[in-house]
């Protein structure tokens, strides 16, 4: 599927976007068998979005204390959908480029922005090789949660402390010399 850069951000900005969400606990995604399992229908429903020309932001959210999202967006750059409008920077205008599938992690516990894309294929070798890119796939997701998990248990950093106020030097007065 490649698409207009123009009717790619007309598109997201008025949200002409397929939404497919779903949520799990995390006991249902222990391993990449059960991530591959929870992940089937967010991936069918990419797929059902490509071979209709649509954009798409498919969703498995698991449901833990900071929930975690696991999307596969539809895109002509790495970064998400919401940022679409900024797409426009790296592209001309008319030019017809290939629409590509990325997997978008997002958690504060993941990394400092909270947010990790990783692009997976065009949306047509997603299409055709979907089964080998949900294999690829399924073990990453879990490597993800189980950092997010490490890094959400280890304790809150203290707050620095704050260093004492500085002081201003003291003014010297000049002394005048006295006049005889």
């Amino acid at each position: 599927m490649d698409i207009n850069v123009q009717k790619y951000l007309d598109m997201a900005a008025n949200d002409e976007v397929q939404h497919f969400e779903q949520s799990v606990s995390p006991e249902m995604v222990p391993d990449a068998t059960g991530m591959g399992l929870a992940l089937q229908p967010v991936v069918a429903a990419v797929v059902q979005a490509v071979q209709a020309n649509q954009l798409m932001r498919a969703t498995l959210t698991v449901q833990t204390a900071v929930p975690t999202t696991v999307s596969f967006e539809t895109g002509i750059i790495n970064m998400p959908l919401a940022n679409a409008k900024k797409a426009g920077n790296f592209f001309e205008i008319e030019e017809i480029v290939p629409v590509k599938i990325y997997l978008v992690t997002e958690n504060p516990f993941l990394n400092a922005s909270g947010l990790r894309i990783d692009e997976l294929a065009t949306s047509d070798e997603f299409v055709r090789n979907t089964d080998a890119l949900l294999a690829n796939v399924a073990p990453h997701a879990v490597e993800q949660l189980q950092h997010i998990a490490e890094e959400a248990a280890k304790p809150a950093p203290e707050p620095a402390a704050k260093p004492p106020p500085r002081r201003r030097p003291a003014r010297q007065r000049r002394r005048r010399p006295r006049s005889a």
